[in-house]
């Protein structure tokens, strides 16, 4: 007689269309894959989806009533798509009630942590997180960063260990981040897993769509896809597009996205005498975005600094077979030299990004090249099954293994033998905190109960444990 195990019942947290995330469409891509190999319930915060048919599809529920469905329905794990934006605050509350699998898209959750923060009006959160992965001198910085004193530094602060730390395991889509989730918690659990990426719709002749998005029809056309920050070089480009018209080439840049409020792209093309040659779309809808996609010649992906994540924006350029243009750091260099083309992010960049858009803007031959060795790559390494039957070869080894799973570490951590909040009191008084801030302290003493020195992870909800 055959035995067969039933399917993984999953919670899944993540956000869908229209949040606007990145992972929001890589979640509605991957979760029909997912849902042939394990059972989905997704779990998603007060909006309602804009594809109407995931209602029925799967399960749906407000992320609110999975305590209670927990009790009655028994989940085999929870599964978390973590990002580093301000639709994924329901989530990084919900990893440290309810310990499951962390999806861990960027090493860097400082952006979204300090926004939370600040939009709450409790700057104890802040403080508490910067204490939690830093200790007093995290304090120390905190304090000056929310009296204005120096910037916020995300980037050299990632933020991450408190999530790290609380996860069953971790799941990451390069070598590169998995080291850095490792040098920070060597006993996590942690399994690789590249993103998926579905085979792009052709949308038809380049020509044709450049006539339906008024697009010039024959110049060289360079695009960059994707949310604009400014990590993404876009001033790079524009100085490189400059020196390319200069040289004598018809380049056109079309920037596709929503561009963040402290960049004036259009300023800086005007500055630099090149504002007719910049075309910038805004948000556009997943069809769209792929008009645009097949109508370039090249495509552009840099950044830097990086937040350790993997760009399904450069991904989706190589699935379509576009030669592509991406900075030379973190995950991007696992990607074989022959897909794609790097640049460096020291003080060459510009020389090195100028030399490439005009060998590639000379080269039709190699671009076609390069583009056709890009979509082979795609196809052979991240496919949407495969990244689907990963997770539940990963989530599965967790939960089904004889072996005791790994346990979240405590919430309360130590540092140089004092326990965290006695060294937060002892920092706090340093920096001259007194009875007339007792109002202000109230609210950071609601921000630090969750890490009460008396709370360990055997006082979490006992139907939120693997054992």
């Amino acid at each position: 007689m055959v035995f067969y195990q039933r399917p993984l019942k999953l919670a899944y947290f993540s956000p869908l269309p229209p949040q606007p995330s990145g992972i929001s469409d890589y979640s509605q891509e991957l979760l029909p894959h997912l849902a042939a190999v394990a059972d989905p319930h997704l779990f998603i915060d007060d909006y309602e989806p804009s594809d109407h048919t995931i209602k029925w599809r799967y399960p749906l529920r407000n992320y609110r009533e999975f305590a209670w469905r927990q009790a009655e329905e028994g989940f085999d794990g929870a599964v978390y798509q973590m990002g580093n934006s301000r639709v994924h605050r329901y989530i990084y509350r919900q990893v440290f009630k309810y310990p499951g699998v962390v999806v861990l898209h960027d090493l860097v959750l400082h952006h979204m942590i300090a926004g939370l923060a600040l939009e709450s009006e409790r700057a104890g959160i802040y403080l508490r997180e910067m204490a939690y992965s830093h200790g007093s001198d995290g304090v120390r910085l905190a304090w000056e960063i929310l009296n204005g004193e120096r910037p916020a530094p995300f980037f050299e602060y990632p933020l991450c260990q408190r999530v790290i730390d609380a996860s069953l395991g971790v799941l990451v889509h390069s070598e590169y981040l998995a080291g850095q989730v490792r040098k920070r918690s060597p006993d996590a659990p942690v399994g690789v897993v590249p993103m998926g990426i579905p085979a792009p719709p052709d949308p038809g002749p380049p020509m044709t769509l450049r006539a339906r998005l008024g697009l010039p029809a024959n110049a060289f056309l360079i695009a960059s896809l994707g949310e604009v920050t400014a990590p993404k070089r876009i001033g790079v480009v524009l100085q490189a597009l400059a020196r390319l018209v200069g040289a004598g080439v018809d380049a056109h840049y079309v920037v596709v996205g929503n561009v963040a409020g402290d960049l004036d792209l259009g300023l800086q093309a005007q500055r630099i005498g090149i504002a007719s040659r910049l075309h910038v779309t805004g948000y556009v809808p997943q069809e769209e975005f792929n008009a645009y996609l097949h109508a370039a010649d090249l495509c552009v992906n840099l950044r830097y600094p990086t937040a350790g994540e993997t760009s399904a924006s450069a991904l989706r350029c190589l699935a379509a077979g576009r030669a592509t243009v991406v900075s030379d750091i973190g995950a991007n260099r696992e990607l074989p030299d022959g897909v794609c083309i790097k640049v460096p992010v020291n003080g060459d960049e510009l020389d090195m990004l100028t030399a490439a858009l005009q060998l590639l803007a000379r080269r039709h031959d190699l671009r076609e090249q390069v583009g056709a060795a890009a979509r082979r790559y795609i196809q052979r390494n991240h496919r949407m099954e495969q990244a689907a039957a990963a997770y539940v070869t990963f989530i599965d080894d967790l939960v089904r293994a004889p072996r005791r799973p790994h346990a979240p570490k405590p919430v309360a951590r130590e540092y140089s033998g004092q326990p965290l909040l006695s060294t937060m009191a002892q920092e706090l008084h340093n920096l001259g905190f007194g009875p007339q801030d007792i109002p202000y302290l109230q609210g950071l003493g609601a921000a630090l109960a969750p890490l009460s020195e008396d709370r360990n992870h055997d006082e979490l909800p006992a139907q939120a444990r693997w054992a």
